[in-house]
This record gives C-alpha cells, structure tokens and sequence, in this order.
C-alpha cells in the first residue's frame, strides 16, 4: 500500500502546476464557464450594451488578460472586473475566501470628503488614537483615499457612480477578500494620514486586525487530458499550450442548479421577487439595513424597535401643532412575513387615529421580497396602485420552476386565479424559448394582474392610512425599496424625500461558477418595469428601474458633514417642514 500511494503521488505531482497556482488554460476554463452563466441567465445584457456600451460576450480582450497572468489572484481581478463593469448592484463575482483585514475605521463620502464615520474604540482606543468621527482621510499608505477608491471601484459596483463610490470607500478601511483580492497579502500595517477638524495633519501606523483564511492559490489542481491512450503506455503530461482565444479550451458548462427553488405554489412569487442585495454587500456601510435610522429625532416617543421580536422602528413626534407618525422600514426580508404584517397592521391602525401625517424611512434598505412592498403599499394607498412588472430571462430552469409550481398548486387544490396565473408564467417562458427571445415582458408576480385594490378588514372596509405622508430615499434604497419608492412615487401617493435610489432593477440569484476557481456568482434574472416611462437626463427613456433608480420628488442630500456631526438634525428639519406643509396644505 505504501507503494501504491508512492508512486501514485509522484504520478499526480508531474501533472500538477507548479506553485501551486491553477494553469492558463484552467483559468480561461474556469472564465467561459462565468460568461457562458451570463449569457444564459443575465436578464439586463441589452439594457447594459444600450447604456454602459458594454458587451459582456466579446470576451477576447479578457481572455488576453487572463493569458498574461501570473497567479490566481491576478485571475479573480478580471473576473470581479468583468463582472462589476455590467454596473449591476444586484450581480457580483465572489472569491472563496473567509479572510477579512480590518483596522476598525469606517470611511464614507460627505460633501466630496472621505471622512471617518465610525470608529471601532476596541481596537482603536482613544489614548492611542485621538482622532474622532468627522475628520478627514488624507493618504492612505502613499495614495489618496480617491487613487484607493479607483483602483477597487473595478471589483464591485453598486448600480450608480454616487452608491458605488461610496461603497467602495469603506473598502479602505476593513479589506474583504471574497471582494479584494489583494487583502490576503496586507502587511501588518498601513499608514494614514488624516486631518483633523481644526486643520492639523496627523499621521498613524494601524493595525491589520485579520481573521479567516488568506487565499493566495487555488491550486495545484491535476488537468485532465483529452489525449487517449491506446497502447497502455504511460502518458507523458505535455507542456501547457498558450491559450490565444476562448475556443481553444472548449466550451465551459453551465451551472444549472438553482440557487432556491420554488417553494410551496402558494408562495411562488417569493423567488422570483427575492431582490435582496447579495450578501457580500452588506457589510461596513453605516446604517444600511440596522433598524434604527440614521439620524435621531428630537422629543421621539418610540412603540416599536426596542426589541428583537420588532421588525419595524416606529414611534411619533411633534411638528408644530402636530403629531407626526414614524416607521423605518429596514428591509423587505423579515423571518416571518406574516408577523411582520401583522406588526405593519398595528402600526397602521394606530397611526390611523393618532397621527396628522407619517414618515416612512426607506433609506439604507438592502431590498427583499418586491412583494412584501406591494403588501405594505395597499395600507397605504387610499386609491389603490399599478404594481411593478417583472420581465424574465427565459431558461429552462424557470419553465421547470414554474411548471412544478403550477402542477403543485392543481394537486393542492388552488384557488383558479392562482393555476391561471401559474399558466400564464409558464405560458409566457415557453412562448419566449419557443421564439428565441431572451425575455417575456412584463408579468405581474404577486398577483393575478397589476391592478391592486387596497387593503380591506374582514367587514370588507378599507384598511389603509389616508393622511398625507412622505417616503425618505438614499442611494442605498436597494431593490424591492427601488419597488416600494417607485409604487409611491408612480400612485402619487406621496412625495419621495432625499436622492435617488440605488437603481437594483431585477431578482437575484446565486450560482456555483468555476470547477478549478471554486468561486460564486450572482446574477440578475429580471427587470423591474414601472407602469409608465420614465425620462432623465442621463439614461435612455425608460420603463426599467436598473441604473435609472427612482428620482426623489424633493431632493435633500444626508451626506453632510452637519449631518455627521449633529446625528442629521439639518435633515430632520427639512423633511419634518416638509410633512408639515403637507399636513397643513391638506387642511386648507
């Protein structure tokens, strides 16, 4: 036996890449297979080649690249910059990596400044480290935090320039290397530069507080060989030709597993309208998902969010003469939708009968089930609303989703709205597969048409809050909050207050890509498509939500260093005079 493993060993090393890194022609492998998983599934590909001039299936001059490198970290680099050139918040390439540096400061963009918006005070204790939230980054080891900015804004990019700049500054101060490469190969330390707020220029050594395993190869990996052996000779492993073009490592496979199938017919819609931001971006960025808002509101007096059981933060406060109502909502993914209906119901009751008007806070919200947003709007518009259309990259794998659904439903006895519907998808995938196209068109996913009605209680009446209110909106409103903030602003309801919208248009899904790389891939399979079209200044005319983001109807900007330093007093003013005037002109 020891023989045996012996000589087996010596065998599998003469075929192994040096160095451990994989081989060229593993690495193109590896790329076409992630190119062929976007030509099969990405939804947005005219929409991008339209507005970005990007075409993702000309892969010759990446290929090139990938033929230049030297180690795979150098290979993950062009497959995070393939991927982020779509400028796509909702699709992203992820390195298999847990390893995470961290120096304990989180830097964020105010008013064109990268400034410090959270210190750690564990592992940057005041004694050593007297600078505070506020001041200023000037250099990070030699470069500008801008010159850092640029150089990782080609791993990842979050929909718009304003959300991916900002994304991409908190990279500065804590590297993921699932997102940047390069982090596993940090030092201990890095040097800043920072001015504080009264001018004076200050420099720091900080420490690389890491955890998780550094990836620096992903190999040595064997590759098997096309050449047959017929003689019983032992094959001699030839020496590795250069890789000139994507044909010469042959088609890649396509992943067709899903990432989460259909669950039960009842619940169908929960796949396709799962919008949440992938979760590698949900780190670092102050606020985005957290409960709490990001700002304090003077005399609050709070119901909701004091408890884990809470999904909404809500409470009340005075503006004037009136009493104003306030809920955050903090995503579109709670653990149980139906408590957190139930909680939005209760809410909405209250509210009914003790508020003048209402604030929604929508900002920094990661997304979720888009028709979680639609169940919210029908409490909150007295009108009804024309709900969002979601057009779907045809594959196979949706037919069997939708065809499994549909024959789930017909088993269970379904309502015959719900079989109809369930038709219809599958009616629509197969007419688009049958035709060659690459999308349905708008179909509506939450119910059987995009007409809905408002929310009734079980007398029948409507149930909604009919007072006037106000939705707050960031460039970090992601996904289903792009699908809440459109619904508002296209009802009419209410006028949307602070920036555009991050512009996440689709449904997202996660896939395994790449048999020697071992990494993963996210990918928009949808476009959102508002009932109307929507004209702006820097995108074609449109009815998507992708890039284009929802316009805020009264713009105020929260990235301010007054808003930093008096917890967004300044915006609080603004959007609470805003709710005032509503309430007044109402009564006029």
């Amino acid at each position: 036996m020891r023989l045996f493993l012996t000589g087996a060993l010596a065998l599998l090393s003469a075929t192994l890449p040096a160095f451990g890194q994989l081989t060229t022609a593993q690495k193109v492998t590896d790329f076409q297979q992630l190119a062929a998983l976007y030509a099969k599934q990405y939804a947005p590909y005219g929409w991008k080649l339209e507005t970005y001039k990007y075409d993702l299936f000309n892969l010759k001059p990446w290929v090139e690249r990938i033929n230049r490198t030297k180690d795979d970290l150098a290979f993950y680099e062009i497959c995070l910059e393939y991927v982020a050139s779509l400028n796509d918040a909702h699709s992203a390439f992820t390195v298999p990596s847990s390893f995470v540096a961290d120096t304990g400061l989180r830097i964020d963009i105010y008013e064109g400044k990268y400034v410090i918006d959270d210190i750690s005070r564990t592992l940057l204790p005041r004694t050593q480290y007297p600078f505070e939230v506020g001041d200023e980054v000037v250099a990070i080891d030699g470069k500008s935090p801008a010159e850092w900015v640029d150089a990782f804004r080609k791993f990842e990019a979050f929909a718009n320039e304003r959300s991916t700049a900002r994304w991409v500054a908190h990279d500065l101060g804590v590297r993921v290397q699932a997102i940047v490469p390069s982090a596993g190969t940090l030092g201990e330390t890095s040097e800043w530069v920072i001015r504080r707020r009264d001018g004076n220029v200050e420099t720091y050594n900080l420490k690389w507080n890491k955890r998780g395993r550094a990836l620096t190869a992903n190999g040595p990996v064997p590759m098997p060989s096309a050449n047959v052996q017929t003689d019983g000779a032992e094959e001699t492993p030839a020496e590795e030709p250069a890789v000139d073009s994507p044909a010469v490592a042959g088609d890649a496979p396509v992943v067709v597993s899903r990432y989460a199938n259909f669950p039960t017919y009842s619940k169908a819609w929960m796949s396709i309208a799962r919008n949440m931001v992938n979760s590698g971006k949900s780190r670092a960025l102050r606020g985005f998902g957290s409960k709490t808002p990001i700002f304090t509101i003077p005399n609050f007096t709070q119901r909701l969010g004091r408890s884990s059981a809470d999904y909404f933060y809500t409470g009340t406060f005075k503006v004037g003469d009136y009493t104003i109502g306030f809920m955050r909502i903090p995503n579109f993914i709670p653990s149980d939708i139906s408590t957190a209906l139930s909680q939005f119901d209760r809410e909405i009751a209250f509210f009914r009968t003790s508020t003048d008007g209402l604030v929604i806070d929508v900002m920094r919200n990661p997304g979720g089930y888009g028709c979680l947003a639609e169940e919210y709007m029908t409490r909150l518009n007295p009108n009804g609303f024309t709900s969002m259309g979601f057009s779907v990259r045809a594959t196979v794998s949706w037919a069997n989703d939708f065809y499994s659904s549909l024959e789930q439903a017909k088993a269970a006895g379904a309502e015959q709205w719900q079989i109809d519907l369930l038709q219809a998808y599958v009616d629509a995938i197969e007419d688009a597969l049958k035709n060659n196209r690459g999308d349905t068109g708008p179909l509506p996913f939450c119910t059987e048409n995009f007409e809905r009605d408002v929310a009734r209680d079980n007398s029948g009446r409507p149930f909604v809050y009919d007072k006037p209110l106000i939705v707050l909106t960031d460039e970090f409103t992601t996904s289903a909050g792009d699908v809440f903030a459109a619904l508002m602003q296209d009802a009419g309801r209410g006028p949307l207050v602070g920036w555009r919208t991050a512009g996440a248009g689709g449904n997202v899904s996660e896939f395994n890509v790449g048999f020697y790389s071992e990494a993963t891939a996210t990918v928009t399979q949808s476009m959102m498509m508002r009932p109307r079209t929507v004209k702006t200044a820097d995108f074609p005319d449109s009815r998507f939500i992708e890039n284009i983001g929802v316009r805020p109807d009264i713009q105020v900007d929260y990235m301010t260093l007054d808003n930093l330093l008096r917890s967004g007093t300044p915006y609080v003013e603004s959007f609470s005079k805003i709710i005032g005037d509503l309430v007044t002109a109402s009564r006029q």
